[in-house]
């Protein structure tokens, strides 16, 4: 849960030399650690940014994108049985209140958010295709 987009389903670390390497180490277990420790501090799903025609024409290559949806991602913690969200809120937004939202996370909300991950998705991230789909 704290390595994908609750929303999209796409991993949150964005492309780097340090996430490629990541998705070339063969052991499963390693994988799934290092495309972690990359994913965790990650708080937003980026988005594209809004394509120019005249910038693009003046910068040469293309950026790399990511695809995300550009929505907040919780910071998660588990107490006793029961998983928990918090959401950290964003610079800009009310300054009056800097608590963060907190929320329980329900075995449906997991189910729904496992299900929106793709096979590529699962394979990257180091996860056994047979074991890994909650259906």
């Amino acid at each position: 849960l704290e390595t994908v987009c609750h929303n999209c389903g796409k991993i949150k670390a964005l492309d780097s030399e340090e996430l490629k390497h990541a998705f070339k180490i063969r052991d499963r277990k390693r994988r799934f650690d290092a495309v972690w420790r990359l994913s965790k501090p990650r708080l937003i799903c980026e988005a594209d940014p809004p394509e120019d025609a005249d910038q693009q024409l003046m910068k040469g290559p293309p950026p790399i994108k990511h695809g995300g949806c550009g929505n907040a991602q919780p910071d998660i913690r588990r107490t006793g049985l029961q998983l928990w969200a918090s959401w950290k809120p964003r610079k800009g937004e009310d300054e009056e209140d800097t608590t963060p939202e907190k929320k329980r996370i329900f075995p449906t909300e997991v189910l729904r958010t496992f299900r929106t991950l793709t096979d590529e998705t699962l394979e990257l991230m180091g996860l056994n295709l047979e074991y890994a789909r909650p259906e």
